[in-house]
């Protein structure tokens, strides 16, 4: 168990060591495109065969052109602020808070907050009543004051939305690893399902694997 937390601290450390703005941007320098041919001669209009067909040579072209000449791929990866707040969570539950990095995130979540107080899950999306609560109860524990207006405005859009128990089972978990959900209010599933050989059950497997081990970290210590 302890290489395990080992394991996830030394992974959450390596986050937002880079600012975005470092990513490479690298270019093929040389490197044969995928080429691919107009509309074709003397035609109208080009077919739905050949659109997808040109379509498709533009994405190859274009990956091709952003690949690096060691052969990978470097982007920025982007998701809902969700990854921010657990970043946060993770590392207050490990007992390994960096301060600088943390100060960085928090002010990202501040500046991701909507107009009504809640957070999405994509752009330009309505407030999300889990994303919000994580984003909340991450700011809670990086020593904002609750008496700030941003987090008053996000306290009353989760409690508009039903509070914790509207929230999906992931977030439910993360709170109850810090003691903020009661464990008998989460759906749970036993880990030995993992061994059955149903198809069925094997898209859920690696479900069944992240419950689990969320399981096992809170009895790490």
């Amino acid at each position: 168990m302890k290489r395990l937390v080992q394991f996830i601290t030394d992974l959450s450390g390596s986050l937002l060591s880079q600012p975005f703005s470092e990513r490479a941007s690298q270019t093929s320098g040389g490197r044969a495109k995928v080429g691919f041919s107009g509309g074709g001669s003397g035609e109208e209009q080009v077919t739905a065969k050949r659109d997808v067909g040109e379509a498709i040579q533009k994405c190859q072209s274009y990956l091709l052109d952003h690949q690096s000449p060691e052969g990978f791929w470097v982007e920025e990866l982007e998701a809902d602020t969700s990854l921010t707040s657990e970043y946060l969570m993770l590392r207050h539950f490990l007992g390994k808070v960096d301060p600088i990095r943390e100060k960085r995130a928090v002010r990202y979540l501040i500046d991701s907050q909507l107009p009504d107080g809640g957070w999405n899950i994509y752009h330009d999306g309505p407030s999300n009543i889990s994303t919000s609560i994580k984003a909340y109860f991450a700011l809670k524990l990086s020593g904002i004051s609750l008496h700030e207006p941003f987090m008053q405005r996000a306290r009353e859009n989760i409690l508009e939305r039903g509070g914790v128990v509207n929230a999906n089972v992931f977030t439910k978990i993360g709170l109850a690893l810090f003691g903020q959900y009661n464990w008998q209010g989460i759906p749970f599933m036993p880990p030995e399902l993992i061994l059955l050989k149903s198809p069925s059950l094997r898209v859920d497997s690696l479900l069944i694997v992240f419950i689990f081990l969320h399981f096992l970290i809170i009895h790490v210590n």
